[in-house]
């Protein structure tokens, strides 16, 4: 049985039925693939020539970009490499998730 995932719109709709930990996650995967979303457009690159230069297929790309799929770890790091980005283990900072939901919007929190 495969896990059916929403899309974005449909989980911030739902926001204050998730837990804490939903909400933390949930805020790092927008982080995530909003970094990678924004570097792909800055750069000026379709998803099809992201697909050339990362290996990864386009259509993984749209799955990742769209929240379709929880993409493997290596899969990222594949993805953010051509744009000289990697993930890194930080501390975490105390950016407020229960403000961040309360106010639904899209963008991660600040730095």
């Amino acid at each position: 049985m495969s896990v059916k995932t929403k899309k974005w719109d449909d989980i911030y709709s739902n926001l204050d039925a998730l837990t804490l930990e939903d909400r933390e996650e949930i805020a790092l995967k927008v982080k995530i693939i909003g970094e990678i979303l924004k570097a792909r457009k800055e750069k000026g690159i379709t998803q099809a020539e992201l697909e050339a230069i990362s290996g990864v297929k386009q259509s993984f790309i749209a799955r990742l970009e769209n929240n379709r799929m929880d993409p493997q770890l290596t899969t990222v790091l594949k993805v953010l490499k051509p744009f000289g980005l990697t993930l890194s283990v930080v501390p975490i900072n105390s950016c407020q998730i229960e403000e961040k939901s309360n106010c639904r919007q899209r963008d991660a929190c600040p730095g």
